[in-house]
């Protein structure tokens, strides 16, 4: 996997703002849980899903309770730590896979899913990397949903001069080493489509505002850094707006919507 290990304190950190975003996707969750109990009508057994790139399990943990049906799930992360402290691992509902999203086509291959998954995953990954995804599942007629990516639309209110070129940067920065970035998404639901899938997406946007400074902070602090590692000519302004834009949050005065899509692709009939 191109993407780099995430850290645990950021994955904390994010949790909230998370929650209160899954909730738009609902829909989807309802959706892909009548295909479930279709699918296995005729053939009583657990579903089998897969999450890739599952990090602590939070994913599935919101995914697990919206499926009113036997489940069977395996957590796929190429970080065995935090594998191991996943609360689904440690619950005992999913078995930990420490693989690369690569090793995805071996692994359906020796155990099909109906469903495979991801959270805040794919717009860290090139186009190799979901087609090892899109391409197996596909062939195993497995559903699809991939959840939380970012398409780099960004609304900070209230505006600042430096808000485009910042975010300009940031969304180059997201697309190097060949990284699909804000264009992820699209690109995955391109690919399912093509395989003959219904797709439906649905936004999942963050709110950031004075109930989530620390994340607010967070998020602006790793914004200006990938944009000044991508255009240093703007290091200046850079710090200017990130010092104008913090102290804007912990005054309570900033907020951010910051957008986020869900992709549920279903497969055709066989």
């Amino acid at each position: 996997m191109s993407a780099a290990r995430v850290d645990p304190v950021w994955l904390a950190l994010r949790a909230d703002a998370d929650r209160a975003a899954r909730a738009s996707a609902d829909p989807l969750a309802a959706a892909l849980a009548r295909h479930l109990a279709a699918r296995l009508a005729d053939h009583p057994r657990p579903a089998r899903l897969v999450d890739v790139g599952a990090g602590t399990g939070a994913g599935a943990a919101w995914l697990r309770p919206r499926l009113p049906l036997a489940q069977d799930w395996r957590l796929v992360d190429n970080d065995g730590d935090l594998l191991r402290a996943a609360s689904p691992v440690l619950e005992g509902w999913a078995r930990p896979v420490p693989a690369d999203v690569c090793d995805l086509p071996a692994l359906l291959a020796d155990e099909p899913a109906d469903a495979v998954t991801c959270q805040a995953l794919l717009d860290l990954l090139t186009a190799d990397e979901v087609h090892h995804m899109v391409d197996p599942a596909a062939r195993a007629g497995s559903a699809a949903f991939f959840g939380l990516s970012v398409t780099g639309l960004v609304r900070l209110t209230p505006p600042h001069p430096d808000d485009g070129a910042i975010g300009e940067a940031f969304n180059a920065h997201q697309r190097r080493g060949g990284r699909l970035g804000p264009d992820a998404a699209a690109h995955a639901s391109r690919m399912l489509r093509r395989h003959g899938y219904r797709v439906t997406e649905i936004a999942t946007d963050w709110l950031l505002d004075a109930t989530r400074i620390e994340l607010t902070v967070a998020w602006l602090r790793g914004r200006a850094a990938a944009a000044a590692e991508q255009v240093p000519v703007l290091a200046d302004r850079i710090t200017r707006w990130l010092g104008e834009r913090v102290a804007a949050a912990q005054r309570g005065d900033l907020t951010a919507s910051v957008r986020h899509v869900d992709v549920l692709g279903i497969p055709p009939d066989r």
